[in-house]
């Protein structure tokens, strides 16, 4: 709970700074994580396969959509400053994490939000390695904590968060 604390209030520091940064600025950024993923394929697939027992050639697969996520968001904000909604908490279950996460956190920071991430606690690794690649955006723009249901619960309850990104079942779709 203390450590989703410390995301929430470092991503709600960083969201204002954020939302002002230009639709241009950013899509240079997020087209460099974009980059950055290309260029750690096949670490990021090594670990997805690891983690979910998936093929290797359906996590090489899956990074390049992680990559293209994050370019195609690169595109979209180059001409959009976005409309953000603020902090946004990010949970996804443990069949897809890689790509799920990507999506939830490249249309959120494109728009000018601050993210948390909760990776699922099966298999959190990929997106471990994925938080390092997002290195040139400032500080607190992309937070990332672990844990299970319970660090969910802490981040959906957190008052600096403003809205859920959520992917997992209807039974814990219902409590959220």
């Amino acid at each position: 709970a203390e450590d989703v604390r410390r995301a929430g209030a470092a991503a709600k520091a960083a969201q204002r700074d954020w939302s002002r940064v230009p639709g241009a600025e950013k899509g240079i950024l997020l087209r460099e994580i974009g980059k950055r993923i290309r260029a750690r394929r096949d670490a990021l697939a090594a670990l997805i396969t690891l983690e979910t027992g998936k093929p290797l050639c359906e996590s090489l697969d899956c990074v390049g959509s992680v990559a293209a996520c994050f370019e195609y968001y690169g595109e979209v904000t180059t001409f959009n400053d976005g409309q953000p909604f603020g902090v946004v908490a990010a949970i996804v279950p443990f069949n897809f994490p890689l790509l799920l996460m990507a999506r939830k956190v490249a249309s959120a920071i494109a728009a000018g939000n601050a993210v948390v991430c909760k990776p699922p606690h099966q298999n959190p690794l990929a997106n471990l390695h994925l938080a390092e690649l997002y290195e040139q955006l400032p500080p607190g723009v992309v937070n990332v904590v672990t844990g299970g249901a319970d660090t969910g619960m802490a981040l959906v309850d957190d008052p600096d968060v403003d809205l859920i990104a959520f992917t997992g079942s209807t039974s814990t779709g219902r409590e959220i």
